[in-house]
């Protein structure tokens, strides 16, 4: 238990993300409204700080499978797949001939042993990438709830308020999306500049692997 500790990965991945899953969908919902949420905070105990923690920590766990299922596909669509640019390089740095047995996160190992400030860097633009993408998810997922409320009458907020809601929700999702993939090729990049730095102090050599 006295090694158990929240990672940068865990707070901005999944529990900042998650946290705002709970806000946003009893937004939609006519639970809470905005100016409520502060006020809402007060009667809050430590055991109960606790269980809504875990919650929204599982929510931001599930919503990250879910994001980076969906949302890396489409940007890797729109503007190219840089993780495969890396993989290949990678692969021969590693000397790794299996391409079937081979995976992305042994390249961060690899970058850990090798450059691990550079690894550091990695994971915190890889973090900043997972929250942008979760938040967009959280965002579209609100704005389908809005929708759906209104629909089966649930929660009835007017025409205009709908548009309002729906279609701002749907622009910060957007551009949510797009932060999320620039943060994700920043992070990558990093990874680039070791495997350029290692080829330069190798004399363009294949290191073999570390692992």
């Amino acid at each position: 238990m006295n090694n158990l500790r929240l990672t940068v990965f865990d707070v901005f991945s999944y529990l900042i993300p998650g946290f705002c899953y709970v806000l946003l969908i009893m937004w939609a919902t006519g639970e809470i409204q905005p100016a409520q949420m502060p006020s809402a905070t007060e009667s809050l105990t430590l055991y109960s700080i606790l269980i809504y923690s875990f919650i929204c920590y599982m929510i931001g766990f599930i919503s990250d499978a879910i994001s980076s299922l969906f949302i890396v596909k489409i940007m890797d669509s729109i503007r190219g797949d840089l993780r495969k640019r890396v993989s290949e390089k990678f692969k021969g740095l590693m000397d790794e001939e299996n391409s079937e047995t081979y995976h992305f996160s042994w390249i961060y190992a690899f970058a850990d042993v090798k450059a691990p400030q550079a690894r550091e860097k990695a994971d915190q633009f890889s973090a900043m990438s997972g929250l942008s993408r979760n938040l967009s998810l959280a965002f579209f997922t609100f704005a389908i709830v809005t929708i759906a409320v209104e629909i089966f009458g649930l929660h009835r907020v007017g025409v205009l308020a709908l548009a309002s809601e729906t279609i701002g929700a749907l622009v910060i999702s957007s551009i949510l999306m797009f932060r999320a993939d620039t943060f994700r090729r920043w992070s990558h990049s990093h990874l680039l500049n070791v495997h350029k730095l290692l080829c330069e102090h190798d004399g363009g050599s294949r290191t073999g692997s570390p692992l």
